[in-house]
């Protein structure tokens, strides 16, 4: 009698896993569709709580907001503060956009090591992505453009350092990153 309710309970929770996640993503779209749609109260509304919760792609997109004043004041130190929480979180886009923050010092004190370090990170992480999900090659060309564009720019130094601390920030689990 033990095991079934056991079995019956595993069920439960796994249908409210599922119904949670589901919640989750109709937010997600409901808060892109008011930011295109430029309500962005409503997406700021919706975003926050998320960002709060931990959600990354919440985080990345009111980073956006703060970067470009869509619906809240500049702030560039916030936009970058939000980008680089969900960078240590693995988000590849926000590591994308935190390096171009690093690229101009918007926000952040500009750092060519740091912008090569977190577009490094984000090829390696598109690439285990690819290996996974087999995604083709659209998310990475980007990326490797604008890697390619700052290494032709940078001196040896600046590109060792970005080196070691990609392989820092990698090996701690994103928890060693400057």
């Amino acid at each position: 009698m033990a095991p079934m309710r056991v079995w019956i309970a595993l069920l439960f929770a796994g249908l409210l896993v599922l119904t949670a996640q589901s919640a989750v993503a109709d937010d997600m779209e409901e808060g892109w569709r008011a930011y295109l749609g430029g309500d962005y109260a409503k997406a700021i509304e919706i975003f926050a709580p998320m960002a709060e919760q931990g959600s990354p792609r919440a985080m990345t997109i009111l980073a956006n907001m703060y970067r470009y004043g869509d619906g809240v004041e500049l702030d560039p130190e916030r936009s970058a503060r939000l980008y680089r929480q969900a960078s240590l979180l693995g988000h590849v886009a926000a590591q994308y956009d935190l390096a171009q923050l690093y690229l101009i010092g918007f926000g952040v004190e500009q750092s060519v090591a740091h912008t090569l370090m977190w577009l490094t990170i984000a090829l390696d992480l598109i690439g285990f992505e690819e290996f996974v999900a087999d995604s083709g090659a659209s998310k990475r060309q980007p990326i490797t453009e604008f890697r390619q564009n700052v290494v032709s720019q940078a001196n040896f130094l600046e590109l060792a350092r970005a080196l070691d601390m990609a392989a820092n920030c990698r090996n701690s689990k994103f928890t060693a990153c400057d």
